[in-house]
């Protein structure tokens, strides 16, 4: 529970809210301070906005989850910079936008999960650059 504390507080900094069910509002930018984080799970929360753009500085990633989540705004562009991603997980998180292009860089994906959005534009422009993909 401890470490759980710890953590909540370096995404969602002091002032925002929290429970021991639920994290809720927005993540914070500190995110980023998590520098050799290989897999990141957001749950089932309710977190919401915007995915900050400094998960891209997260490059040791290897998985992403968002969880079941209302996060309102596009998927960042920056999360294409996560070449080291195997596995990616977009379900159920309130995203209607298109797919960064720059997920084509994303070439060693394996599994990509990305169902129930609101995608408003096709992935076939740089789909094949994920030439691992064994499950989408």
């Amino acid at each position: 529970m401890i470490l759980f504390i710890i953590l909540s507080l370096l995404l969602y900094g002091s002032s925002q809210k929290f429970s021991p069910k639920f994290l809720t509002d927005i993540l914070s930018p500190s995110i980023s301070n998590l520098t050799r984080m290989k897999w990141l799970f957001f749950g089932t929360n309710d977190l919401s906005e915007e995915i900050p753009q400094e998960l891209g500085l997260l490059t040791e990633l290897q998985s992403l989850s968002f969880g079941t989540n209302n996060f309102s705004r596009p998927l960042s562009p920056e999360l294409g910079d996560l070449t080291k991603l195997t596995q990616i997980y977009v379900t159920s998180v309130g995203v209607s936008a298109p797919i960064p292009l720059t997920f084509a860089k994303l070439r060693n994906m394996d599994m990509v999960w990305a169902s129930d959005n609101d995608f408003i534009e096709r992935i076939l422009d740089f789909i094949h650059s994920w030439s691992s993909v064994t499950a989408l």
